[in-house]
Protein backbone atom coordinates (compact mmCIF):
# COMPACT_ATOMS: atom_id res chain seq x y z
CA UNK A 1 0.00 0.00 0.00
CA UNK A 2 0.97 3.77 -0.62
CA UNK A 3 2.41 4.89 2.27
CA UNK A 4 1.36 8.25 1.32
CA UNK A 5 -2.34 7.51 0.91
CA UNK A 6 -3.86 7.85 4.35
CA UNK A 7 -2.73 11.63 4.14
CA UNK A 8 -3.74 12.29 1.00
CA UNK A 9 -7.20 10.55 1.64
CA UNK A 10 -7.13 13.15 4.97
CA UNK A 11 -6.34 16.22 2.47
CA UNK A 12 -8.97 15.19 0.24
CA UNK A 13 -11.15 14.93 3.03
CA UNK A 14 -10.44 18.36 3.91
CA UNK A 15 -10.88 19.87 0.81
CA UNK A 16 -14.40 18.41 0.45
CA UNK A 17 -15.75 19.40 3.62
CA UNK A 18 -14.59 22.94 2.42
CA UNK A 19 -11.48 22.77 4.43
CA UNK A 20 -12.92 22.87 8.24
CA UNK A 21 -10.28 20.92 10.48
CA UNK A 22 -11.56 17.77 11.69
CA UNK A 23 -12.06 17.35 15.16
CA UNK A 24 -9.49 14.28 15.32
CA UNK A 25 -6.89 16.67 13.49
CA UNK A 26 -4.22 18.83 14.90
CA UNK A 27 -3.91 21.27 12.47
CA UNK A 28 0.25 21.82 12.93
CA UNK A 29 0.93 18.12 12.80
CA UNK A 30 -0.66 17.61 9.62
CA UNK A 31 0.84 20.99 8.31
CA UNK A 32 4.49 19.41 9.26
CA UNK A 33 3.53 16.37 6.81
CA UNK A 34 2.41 18.29 4.54
CA UNK A 35 5.49 20.29 4.23
CA UNK A 36 7.20 17.43 4.16
CA UNK A 37 5.71 16.69 0.34
CA UNK A 38 5.02 19.74 -0.87
CA UNK A 39 7.32 19.64 -4.16
CA UNK A 40 5.84 16.37 -4.58
CA UNK A 41 5.52 15.94 -8.08
CA UNK A 42 1.89 15.12 -8.38
CA UNK A 43 0.35 18.08 -9.18
CA UNK A 44 -3.15 17.18 -7.88
CA UNK A 45 -1.58 16.32 -4.52
CA UNK A 46 0.61 19.44 -4.36
CA UNK A 47 -1.27 21.93 -5.85
CA UNK A 48 -4.80 20.85 -5.02
CA UNK A 49 -4.67 19.35 -1.55
CA UNK A 50 -0.72 20.44 -0.17
CA UNK A 51 -1.04 23.88 -1.21
CA UNK A 52 -4.52 24.77 -1.13
CA UNK A 53 -5.08 23.13 2.46
CA UNK A 54 -2.21 24.85 3.47
CA UNK A 55 -2.75 28.57 2.67
CA UNK A 56 -6.41 27.93 3.51
CA UNK A 57 -5.53 26.98 7.07
CA UNK A 58 -2.82 30.24 6.82
CA UNK A 59 -5.85 32.47 5.37
CA UNK A 60 -8.37 31.36 7.69
CA UNK A 61 -6.18 32.19 10.94
CA UNK A 62 -6.34 28.41 11.80
CA UNK A 63 -2.42 28.19 13.25
CA UNK A 64 -1.29 30.15 16.13
CA UNK A 65 1.08 33.13 15.95
CA UNK A 66 4.14 30.40 17.00
CA UNK A 67 2.85 28.00 14.47
CA UNK A 68 3.14 30.39 11.90
CA UNK A 69 6.60 31.05 12.96
CA UNK A 70 7.48 27.85 12.52
CA UNK A 71 6.06 26.79 9.66
CA UNK A 72 8.23 30.39 8.51
CA UNK A 73 11.42 28.89 9.86
CA UNK A 74 10.86 25.88 7.72
CA UNK A 75 9.91 27.15 4.57
CA UNK A 76 13.22 29.24 4.44
CA UNK A 77 15.63 26.78 5.09
CA UNK A 78 17.67 24.68 2.57
CA UNK A 79 15.05 21.51 2.71
CA UNK A 80 12.21 23.72 1.15
CA UNK A 81 12.89 27.21 -0.16
CA UNK A 82 16.59 26.77 -0.90
CA UNK A 83 16.74 22.68 -1.50
CA UNK A 84 19.15 21.89 -4.50
CA UNK A 85 18.63 25.67 -5.38
CA UNK A 86 20.70 26.65 -8.60
CA UNK A 87 19.00 23.26 -10.40
CA UNK A 88 17.67 24.03 -14.41
CA UNK A 89 14.69 21.71 -15.63
CA UNK A 90 14.81 19.53 -12.57
CA UNK A 91 11.93 18.49 -10.23
CA UNK A 92 13.59 20.29 -7.48
CA UNK A 93 11.60 23.01 -8.42
CA UNK A 94 8.39 22.62 -7.42
CA UNK A 95 9.83 22.27 -3.57
CA UNK A 96 11.58 25.71 -3.67
CA UNK A 97 8.23 27.39 -5.33
CA UNK A 98 5.88 25.81 -3.23
CA UNK A 99 7.35 26.97 -0.26
CA UNK A 100 8.02 30.86 -1.32
CA UNK A 101 4.16 30.75 -2.70
CA UNK A 102 3.07 30.27 1.15
CA UNK A 103 5.01 33.12 2.38
CA UNK A 104 3.01 36.13 1.18
CA UNK A 105 0.05 34.28 3.08
CA UNK A 106 2.16 34.67 6.54
CA UNK A 107 3.23 37.87 6.07
CA UNK A 108 -0.58 38.61 5.22
CA UNK A 109 -1.46 37.25 8.44
CA UNK A 110 1.41 39.53 10.02
CA UNK A 111 -0.23 42.48 8.58
CA UNK A 112 -3.36 41.63 10.66
CA UNK A 113 -1.62 41.25 13.58
CA UNK A 114 1.66 42.23 13.26
CA UNK A 115 3.10 39.02 15.32
CA UNK A 116 6.52 39.10 13.67
CA UNK A 117 9.77 40.60 15.12
CA UNK A 118 11.48 43.02 12.91
CA UNK A 119 14.73 40.75 12.87
CA UNK A 120 12.30 38.16 11.65
CA UNK A 121 11.19 40.26 9.19
CA UNK A 122 14.15 41.31 8.10
CA UNK A 123 14.70 37.16 7.67
CA UNK A 124 12.08 36.99 5.55
CA UNK A 125 13.27 40.07 2.89
CA UNK A 126 16.85 38.91 3.00
CA UNK A 127 16.19 35.22 2.29
CA UNK A 128 13.41 36.13 -0.81
CA UNK A 129 15.74 38.73 -2.06
CA UNK A 130 18.47 35.90 -2.06
CA UNK A 131 16.07 33.39 -3.58
CA UNK A 132 15.10 35.20 -6.27
CA UNK A 133 18.77 35.82 -6.99
CA UNK A 134 19.38 31.94 -6.57
CA UNK A 135 17.01 30.67 -8.81
CA UNK A 136 17.78 29.67 -11.93
CA UNK A 137 14.37 27.80 -13.31
CA UNK A 138 12.04 30.15 -14.47
CA UNK A 139 9.28 27.76 -16.02
CA UNK A 140 5.83 28.39 -15.95
CA UNK A 141 3.98 25.36 -16.86
CA UNK A 142 5.20 22.32 -16.95
CA UNK A 143 3.52 19.65 -18.98
CA UNK A 144 2.66 16.54 -16.95
CA UNK A 145 3.67 18.29 -13.68
CA UNK A 146 1.59 21.55 -13.43
CA UNK A 147 3.52 25.05 -12.20
CA UNK A 148 6.47 25.69 -11.10
CA UNK A 149 6.03 29.40 -11.71
CA UNK A 150 8.89 30.66 -9.64
CA UNK A 151 9.09 34.14 -11.42
CA UNK A 152 5.39 34.10 -10.32
CA UNK A 153 5.40 33.17 -7.04
CA UNK A 154 8.66 34.62 -6.41
CA UNK A 155 6.54 38.65 -7.43
CA UNK A 156 3.94 37.67 -5.37
CA UNK A 157 6.33 36.99 -2.22
CA UNK A 158 8.02 40.84 -3.28
CA UNK A 159 4.29 42.21 -3.95
CA UNK A 160 3.48 41.38 -0.16
CA UNK A 161 6.83 42.55 1.33
CA UNK A 162 6.44 46.09 0.21
CA UNK A 163 3.45 46.43 1.97
CA UNK A 164 5.07 45.95 5.23
CA UNK A 165 5.66 49.35 7.49
CA UNK A 166 8.80 48.83 7.79
CA UNK A 167 9.92 48.75 4.27
CA UNK A 168 12.49 51.07 3.40
CA UNK A 169 13.17 53.26 -0.15
CA UNK A 170 16.41 51.28 -0.21
CA UNK A 171 15.10 47.96 -0.29
CA UNK A 172 12.19 48.99 -2.42
CA UNK A 173 14.65 50.51 -5.15
CA UNK A 174 16.51 46.98 -4.62
CA UNK A 175 13.30 45.05 -5.03
CA UNK A 176 12.60 46.65 -8.43
CA UNK A 177 16.44 45.95 -9.33
CA UNK A 178 15.46 42.40 -9.24
CA UNK A 179 12.38 42.06 -10.54
CA UNK A 180 14.13 43.87 -13.66
CA UNK A 181 16.81 41.24 -13.66
CA UNK A 182 14.02 38.83 -13.49
CA UNK A 183 12.07 40.23 -16.47
CA UNK A 184 15.57 40.85 -18.94
CA UNK A 185 16.16 36.76 -19.63
CA UNK A 186 16.64 35.49 -22.26
CA UNK A 187 16.85 31.65 -21.84
CA UNK A 188 13.16 31.62 -21.39
CA UNK A 189 10.38 33.63 -22.71
CA UNK A 190 7.53 34.09 -19.88
CA UNK A 191 4.11 33.09 -21.99
CA UNK A 192 2.42 32.59 -18.55
CA UNK A 193 1.14 35.92 -17.11
CA UNK A 194 4.25 36.27 -14.58
CA UNK A 195 4.52 39.70 -16.39
CA UNK A 196 1.19 40.71 -14.66
CA UNK A 197 2.47 39.30 -11.27
CA UNK A 198 5.84 40.99 -11.56
CA UNK A 199 3.45 44.40 -12.59
CA UNK A 200 1.08 43.71 -8.98
CA UNK A 201 4.81 44.53 -7.03
CA UNK A 202 5.66 47.61 -9.15
CA UNK A 203 1.64 48.81 -8.35
CA UNK A 204 2.18 48.76 -4.99
CA UNK A 205 5.84 50.22 -4.59
CA UNK A 206 3.89 52.93 -6.39
CA UNK A 207 0.86 52.68 -4.30
CA UNK A 208 3.50 52.98 -0.79
CA UNK A 209 4.52 56.67 -2.19
CA UNK A 210 8.14 56.14 -1.22
CA UNK A 211 9.70 55.92 -4.50
CA UNK A 212 9.64 58.91 -6.01
CA UNK A 213 8.10 59.22 -9.23
CA UNK A 214 11.38 60.76 -10.92
CA UNK A 215 12.80 57.80 -9.60
CA UNK A 216 10.47 55.21 -11.02
CA UNK A 217 10.77 56.98 -14.35
CA UNK A 218 14.31 56.56 -14.04
CA UNK A 219 13.94 52.88 -13.35
CA UNK A 220 11.60 52.50 -16.45
CA UNK A 221 14.30 53.86 -18.64
CA UNK A 222 16.82 51.82 -17.64
CA UNK A 223 15.33 48.86 -19.75
CA UNK A 224 16.77 50.04 -22.44
CA UNK A 225 18.96 49.45 -24.27
CA UNK A 226 18.40 45.64 -24.11
CA UNK A 227 21.45 43.75 -23.50
CA UNK A 228 21.61 41.58 -26.47
CA UNK A 229 24.13 39.06 -27.38
CA UNK A 230 23.71 38.29 -30.94
CA UNK A 231 22.72 34.66 -29.90
CA UNK A 232 18.76 33.56 -31.71
CA UNK A 233 16.29 33.05 -29.81
CA UNK A 234 17.90 34.62 -27.27
CA UNK A 235 17.22 38.00 -28.10
CA UNK A 236 13.82 37.94 -28.91
CA UNK A 237 12.89 36.39 -25.77
CA UNK A 238 14.78 38.91 -23.90
CA UNK A 239 12.98 41.63 -25.99
CA UNK A 240 9.13 40.02 -25.71
CA UNK A 241 9.62 39.68 -21.77
CA UNK A 242 10.75 43.05 -21.81
CA UNK A 243 7.51 44.08 -24.14
CA UNK A 244 5.52 42.09 -22.30
CA UNK A 245 6.10 43.11 -19.07
CA UNK A 246 6.33 46.94 -19.90
CA UNK A 247 2.86 46.75 -21.81
CA UNK A 248 1.40 45.15 -18.69
CA UNK A 249 2.74 48.09 -16.66
CA UNK A 250 1.20 50.73 -19.40
CA UNK A 251 -2.48 49.68 -19.27
CA UNK A 252 -2.37 48.98 -15.63
CA UNK A 253 -1.11 52.65 -15.19
CA UNK A 254 -3.66 53.88 -17.59
CA UNK A 255 -6.52 53.36 -15.30
CA UNK A 256 -4.72 55.73 -12.67
CA UNK A 257 -4.66 59.34 -12.73
CA UNK A 258 -0.81 61.12 -12.14
CA UNK A 259 1.24 58.46 -14.40
CA UNK A 260 1.63 60.21 -17.74
CA UNK A 261 5.73 61.21 -17.70
CA UNK A 262 5.85 56.96 -17.18
CA UNK A 263 3.05 56.05 -19.57
CA UNK A 264 4.99 58.49 -21.59
CA UNK A 265 8.33 56.55 -20.45
CA UNK A 266 7.62 53.27 -21.36
CA UNK A 267 6.21 53.83 -24.74
CA UNK A 268 9.54 55.35 -25.31
CA UNK A 269 11.61 52.65 -24.26
CA UNK A 270 8.43 49.96 -26.75
CA UNK A 271 9.69 51.88 -29.55
CA UNK A 272 13.44 51.72 -28.55
CA UNK A 273 13.20 48.29 -28.34
CA UNK A 274 10.97 47.18 -31.05
CA UNK A 275 11.65 46.46 -34.75
CA UNK A 276 9.84 47.79 -37.56
CA UNK A 277 8.91 50.66 -35.46
CA UNK A 278 9.57 53.98 -37.37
Amino acid sequence: MNTMQPLVEQMERIVRHEYKVPKDVKPFSLALKMLDIIGIEDAHIRDDLVYMVMATWISEGIFSHEELRKILQLLLNDQHLFYRIGENHSDTVFTRSFSILLIPLIIEQHMKDSFLKDDELDEIYYQVIRYCKEEQDVRGYVEGKGWAHTAAHTADAMSAMVLLPNITHERMMHILDLIRDKVCIGSYQYIHQEDERMVAALLNILDRNRVSLDAFNGYILSYEPLDQKGIFPDDMYLMCNVKHFLRSLYFRLLARNGYKKITDSILQVLNAITPFHD
